[in-house]
């Protein structure tokens, strides 16, 4: 008796194959393995598009950003923390950097997506984002996914005084504060200081083109400025606000 493995006709083994190579002969196979065949094709088809659906509904990994190593190269992460540099804007790109507990990493937004997004994060904000980890030597940063996956926070201003800034520890918190606009300049960014009885400099962040973005100010004006304290300089350094607002009184 031939078995299935070999051809009715020669005699010569074919497995699993549906023609004879030694003469030709189609070999006849029990409905049953017909079946089976169709079956397991459509199992593996759907199987690979359940995968597809899953993989893009599952939730992102959350890391720290101080557990981020050479193993997460390439791995998509989502990722929190405070703005903790005033972003750098460019016609090809948005950087800036993110800071928890465990550390820091820069984060950039490529063009066109910077230019798509609805709030450019600022200084002092807090932000949710998800991108891919890439590392380069020793040095490693997250670029952005999507605009859509890209979550900001902003902390509500409190209201205070040159005097208690000067005299207090604001670091990184956002305030308001009423004073004169003096000193006026635009060098590589614009620069002023605010003067209510104490002076206090004012930072214009240099992806500003202008200062149309603020208002209608000018020199001399008293105003209520918006914005996050920063020590800028180091050890003798200063005082600064990273300007937000400009509210003309």
């Amino acid at each position: 008796m031939i078995s299935d493995v070999h051809c009715p006709k020669c005699g010569a083994y074919v497995g699993a194959a549906d023609y004879c190579e030694v003469c030709g002969s189609k070999i006849p196979r029990p409905k049953e393995i017909k079946i089976l065949r169709i079956l397991s094709v459509s199992v593996g088809v759907f199987g690979v598009i359940a995968l597809i659906i899953l993989a893009s509904i599952a939730p992102y990994q959350a890391i720290e950003i101080g557990n981020i190593s050479p193993t997460n190269n390439y791995a998509v992460v989502k990722i929190s923390g405070r703005v903790a540099s005033v972003p750098y804007l460019t016609e090809s790109s948005l950087t800036f950097v993110v800071s928890d507990s465990s550390g820091s990493v820069d984060v950039r937004i490529y063009s066109p997506m910077h230019m798509n997004l609805k709030t450019i994060p600022e200084f002092g904000d807090f932000v949710e984002l998800v991108g891919t980890v890439y590392y380069r030597g020793d040095y490693h940063y997250i670029i952005l996914k999507s605009p859509d996956l890209l979550w900001i926070r902003r902390p509500p201003a409190i209201n205070t005084s040159v005097d208690s800034i000067l005299s207090g520890d604001f670091e990184g918190v956002r305030v308001r504060v009423e004073g004169y606009i003096i000193n006026l300049e635009k060098r590589s960014s614009w620069f002023a200081e605010l003067e209510n009885s104490s002076r206090i400099a004012l930072y214009f962040p240099s992806y500003l083109v202008s200062l149309e973005k603020y208002g209608n100010f000018n020199e001399g004006d008293r105003v209520i400025v918006e914005g996050v304290v920063h020590w800028y300089g180091g050890v003798g350094g200063e005082w600064e606000i990273v300007v937000s607002e400009v509210i003309p009184l």
